[in-house]
């Protein structure tokens, strides 16, 4: 009876310590998940990663500060090449997000990174590094001329063309996804292999060369080709032109990239 009776005991003993291990977990997941509520969150995009043209450029930063609460926050942006901007401040009258802008004036070829440290309750927040690649390229402007002075002066004798089809102006690409409208579509007459051209703004941003690929009249850029070739942006336009360089189309208004969370 005794032995029955310390077995009974070491049994309920056990099932209260189970029980209070489940309790102090469950309790120890919404610290966390409260805690994870109340931080300060910290994100950098830029508008353009990969940029291949005529120089200067200025590389454009967009950093957005998300905050739980009612506060007041500073922040600065740090580069790879150690200068830092002037540091600003952003008052929060609720819970929400603000936008902070940066640019970083490039004249020469250059790979950096750009980031946005953030001061908030007595912490420092901080963004990822947000890489990028200049590519100056004196051509571009010679070769755009060239295509303007054959289009206006002596449009009766051009017997070969190009003709972007889509995106052609007000669409949207879904960054990073597998999507029906993630498509570029163009018409050739009497031209080999082609070579497409991301714009930003009059900018070229981005080469996708098709040469490898043949001149099909559409290309698809799905998961891969978003994730590799385009980023998030607005005013972007494509570009479709011979491989060299003479003859050429693009998007006759702009359409945007943009990331769905």
């Amino acid at each position: 009876m005794k032995l029955f009776t310390k077995k009974l005991c070491l049994i309920f003993m056990l099932l209260f310590v189970s029980f209070s291990m489940v309790v102090q977990g469950q309790q120890l997941l919404k610290t966390k998940q409260l805690v994870l509520k109340s931080l300060v969150k910290v994100k950098l995009v830029a508008t353009a990663k990969y940029y291949v043209g005529v120089c200067p450029v200025t590389i454009k930063m967009t950093g957005t500060i998300k905050v739980p609460k009612a506060m007041t926050v500073r922040y600065y942006f740090l580069r790879s090449d150690n200068a830092r901007s002037k540091e600003s401040k952003l008052l929060f009258l609720a819970m929400g997000s603000k936008n902070a802008k940066y640019s970083w004036k490039i004249g020469r070829d250059y790979q950096g990174w750009v980031q946005l440290l953030v001061k908030a309750d007595g912490k420092v927040y901080k963004s990822q590094k947000v890489i990028f690649q200049v590519k100056c390229d004196k051509l571009d402007a010679i070769q755009l001329d060239k295509f303007k002075v054959m289009q206006t002066v002596q449009p009766q004798k051009i017997t070969r063309g190009i003709r972007v089809l889509y995106p052609n102006g007000g669409e949207t690409f879904i960054y990073m996804r597998h999507d029906k409208g993630n498509y570029i579509k163009w018409a050739t007459k009497n031209v080999g292999a082609v070579k497409i051209w991301l714009i930003q703004g009059n900018q070229k941003v981005r080469e996708i060369r098709l040469s490898d690929l043949g001149n099909n009249g559409e290309w698809y850029c799905g998961y891969d080709g978003i994730e590799g070739r385009f980023y998030p942006g607005e005013n972007y336009k494509i570009r479709v032109e011979s491989l060299a360089g003479t003859i050429m189309d693009e998007s006759d208004n702009f359409f945007s990239i943009k990331e769905v969370e």
